[in-house]
């Protein structure tokens, strides 16, 4: 599978790094604008994948809090006839801090289409753990934050060896993010880490690219 990637190429301004402008669109609370544009060209592209192939999308707290952006993003799916098993919304733990109780709503209605649901950044933040009873997500993405000491602190190691037992044990996928050396794979390999994520496989790619890439990995 493959994760959406906000990028802006401004006439103006030249590129311009999505945590300055995706901050500046969740504060603002343009991000409720956004969200519809950056799914309807996900989606779009996804319509020259191969079947088998998915696609994460990540949602904001904006997005969660709202009954009526959630029926847009819904409509969308609905209106794109790609198979909704497909289309993996990523949420986060900040995300549905405001109100958790919407949060769960949104959520729900998602999975009840047959979105899946993951639970991003996990470990990151205070509470995570709390919602894996709470909300049907299907999977967690353990933060590149405990990958980028694995090599070096001992601790980091026993974190994420921690997260993939939880996971395995509540029959959740798990994804390791941020992975770019083959030690740093092999090492996560002996832990039992099934899913990784990270340019140890693939750097950020135009959406026009992604058949090439797949067919040259044997996987198109």
């Amino acid at each position: 599978g493959f994760e959406a990637l906000a990028r802006w190429d401004s006439p103006a301004l030249g590129a311009v790094n999505p945590d300055s402008f995706i901050k500046v669109a969740e504060a603002s609370g343009l991000i409720r604008k956004v969200t519809p544009v950056l799914l309807a060209k996900t989606l779009d592209a996804v319509q020259d994948w191969p079947e088998h192939i998915q696609v994460s999308f990540n949602l904001s707290g904006h997005d969660l809090m709202s009954p009526v952006a959630v029926s847009e993003i819904l409509d969308l799916v609905k209106q794109s006839g790609i198979a909704p098993e497909r289309i993996e919304f990523e949420i986060t733990e900040t995300a549905m801090m405001a109100d958790i109780d919407q949060a769960r709503r949104s959520i729900e209605r998602m999975a009840a289409l047959g979105c899946r649901l993951a639970l991003d950044d996990f470990g990151a933040g205070y509470s995570s753990f709390s919602y894996l009873h709470q909300l049907p997500v299907s999977k967690i993405k353990i933060d590149r934050s405990f990958v980028v000491p694995l090599l070096k602190d001992p601790s980091a190691g026993k974190i994420i060896q921690t997260i993939i037992n939880l996971g395995r044990s509540l029959n959740l996928d798990c994804v390791v993010e941020g992975v770019e050396s083959i030690v740093e794979l092999d090492r996560l390999k002996t832990m039992g880490a099934r899913f990784i994520q990270g340019y140890i496989f693939g750097q950020p790619m135009q959406a026009h690219s992604v058949r090439s890439y797949l067919a040259a990995e044997g996987r198109g």
